[in-house]
């Protein structure tokens, strides 16, 4: 191909530019040159290099689909395509991006480079046992791989394998002391596992060596929110946007934390900026729940809907394999059958199933396909009983998700629907008023804890001793919850509890049972999980103890929420600090 002087001239100066680190500047001129020859494999692949480097994962992918177009198959060997899949990958366009991993495979077998990136997309998915394999078969031909090394201990973090994380990342380190990879790898192992004193020391001594690192600066900012210190990590997400402002990792977590500041206006500002770079629906649904909380229902719903264009959260959908169309409420159809599934969170799901009683009332047969944990709950509501399986039906000609109902029934404050009723069998209350036995004062029932998993699990989970000092002695004590941690466990079979506090966990077969236990109760406090969502449900008189920013369903300051009239809101007045909620508990025990 021959190319006139002046185009040949300005690849020259891009080259230069991004060979001096100038990448922008490099990125603009390559841009000029593809605007007249948009298919110019000498522009191409720096131009893929340069999207890579600043993170531009999306147009990066474009390039590299112009390749493919413009080279002869056999020039293309497998790093192009494991380079091809991370670009889709960090795109969110999972599905391909797995073609094209195992493509490079195919090329490159026993390459561990190539297994190494697959077992990261693995990672991704959460596909941890298939990720290790990855990682062993990496190890097995190149036994010293650092990167296989800490891919496989944050794997054994990530599923509370502590000890065998902290060993193998030791490992790394004595093969390479003082690696800025593993000194960030061991950070991340001990952030996961709570122990942010070390976290700290740690991240401090590996900045102190590595200063424009820009993971070890994303460490530290999710150790200072974690420690409930706002403002340095607010502080530390800012650094590394000095360090490299596109890095979306960081001005998302700059968002959060200014959410955590109710500097809303300002998160909101964050979203935009990002948005402004061009559509991205990652953004756009982490800026809905900002908006949901601050009571802007319309655009925080379309917002919401986002989530639904981003492969990786399809890919954890009943429907994978899609059949039919989607369902709207204004787009006419000549077919009354709906199926709406499931998504999100169990409490999300309970929460929404008042949603289904609408479309019946539109004139829609419904299939509600709901998880196996909550179909026999579902079976007790009456309103929506004969609409529920547990098994998706491999035939339907328009679908919905039960969390997209909101956005299209066009909820604000003012038109949230009514819980279901819930009519639990005679049988199972026996049951349980055998179980319980007579009753001798009032009964509380508690759910001090959540999914340890769930991302802000750190914000809105609780120490059962701490929960207790807050309230009186002469009351009976359940646990709610099937999942009690073994810190509270502890602290049970100790003098220093004086209260009396029932176990209930081991006679928890089914949510049915929850609830039968939860209408038995006077009185539920807990923290915000799928049981509180049961207790809303019955109608049963709930104290909810939220953190100083609550979930998005909970909105901003009221002591009161049109989602669940029985339950009153009890927030903390300062952000990390429960000490505020304890002085007003005893007030709504009265």
């Amino acid at each position: 191909m021959v190319l006139d002087n002046k185009i040949t001239k300005k690849i020259h100066k891009a080259v230069e530019l991004k060979l001096a680190g100038k990448n922008v500047e490099a990125i603009n001129v390559f841009e000029r040159i593809l605007e007249a020859r948009p298919y110019l494999p000498t522009v191409l692949k720096p131009l893929s290099e340069l999207y890579v480097a600043t993170m531009q994962y999306h147009k990066a992918a474009e390039m590299y689909e112009r390749m493919i177009a413009v080279e002869d198959e056999e020039d293309l060997d497998g790093y192009f395509y494991v380079n091809y899949a991370n670009a889709l990958k960090f795109s969110g366009k999972y599905a391909a991006a797995e073609a094209n991993y195992l493509r490079s495979l195919e090329l490159l077998p026993n390459t561990p480079s190539v297994l190494i990136e697959y077992a990261q997309y693995q990672f991704d998915l959460e596909l941890f046992e298939e990720a290790v394999e990855l990682y062993d078969q990496a190890l097995s031909i190149d036994k010293n791989s650092l990167i296989a090394l800490i891919g496989k201990s944050i794997i054994f973090s990530q599923t509370n394998k502590f000890d065998e994380a902290e060993a193998v990342i030791r490992k790394a380190l004595a093969l390479y002391p003082n690696n800025p990879y593993a000194l960030e790898g061991l950070a991340r192992i001990t952030l996961t596992a709570k122990k942010y004193v070390e976290a700290e020391d740690i991240l401090m001594k590996a900045i102190n060596l590595y200063p424009d690192m820009v993971l070890l600066r994303l460490d530290q900012g999710l150790m200072y929110l974690r420690t409930y210190r706002l403002e340095l990590a607010l502080q530390s997400y800012n650094d590394v946007l000095k360090l490299n402002p596109n890095v979306k990792m960081a001005q998302i977590s700059k968002a959060y934390v200014l959410t955590q500041l109710m500097q809303f206006e300002a998160a909101l500002a964050e979203y935009d900026k990002l948005l402004q770079q061009g559509v991205d629906y990652d953004v756009m649904y982490k800026k809905s729940f900002t908006e949901l909380q601050m009571g802007r229902f319309s655009s925080g719903w379309e917002n919401h809907e986002a989530r639904l264009q981003l492969e990786k959260y399809i890919f954890y959908t009943p429907l994978v394999k899609k059949m039919g169309i989607t369902w709207h409420r204004n787009t006419p159809s000549v077919d009354s059958n709906v199926l709406v599934y499931s998504e999100q969170g169990l409490g999300d799901v309970i929460q929404m199933s008042r949603y289904i009683k609408k479309l019946i009332d539109n004139g829609l047969n419904v299939t509600f396909h709901v998880d196996k944990s909550l179909y026999p709950l579902f079976k007790t509501m009456p309103e929506i009983a004969n609409t529920v399986v547990d098994e998706r039906p491999v035939n339907y000609t328009q679908y919905t998700s039960v969390m997209s109902l909101p956005f299209e029934f066009q909820t604000d404050a003012e038109t949230i629907p009514l819980p279901l009723s819930i009519d639990l069998p005679a049988q199972e209350i026996t049951k349980w008023q055998n179980i319980l036995g007579i009753k001798k004062s009032k009964r509380i029932g508690i759910v001090n804890s959540g999914n340890p998993k769930h991302i802000n699990d750190y914000n809105r989970s609780i120490l059962l001793k701490d929960l207790l000092q807050a309230l009186p002695l002469e009351n009976e004590y359940y646990l709610l919850h099937k999942d009690v941690r073994e810190v509270d466990l502890q602290f049970l079979n100790t003098s220093e509890c004086q209260h009396t506090v029932y176990i209930m966990k081991d006679h928890l077969s089914s949510f049915v049972d929850t609830a039968c236990l939860c209408s038995m109760m006077d009185k539920v406090i807990g923290v915000d999980t799928s049981v509180i969502h049961l207790a809303g449900t019955l109608g049963k008189p709930t104290l909810l103890l939220l953190p100083y920013v609550p979930d998005w369903r909970w909105l901003l300051q009221t002591e009161t929420t049109s989602w669940y009239p029985s339950i009153t809101l009890l927030r903390q007045d300062e952000y990390g600090s429960w000490q505020s909620v304890w002085k007003k508990l005893p007030q709504y025990l009265s």
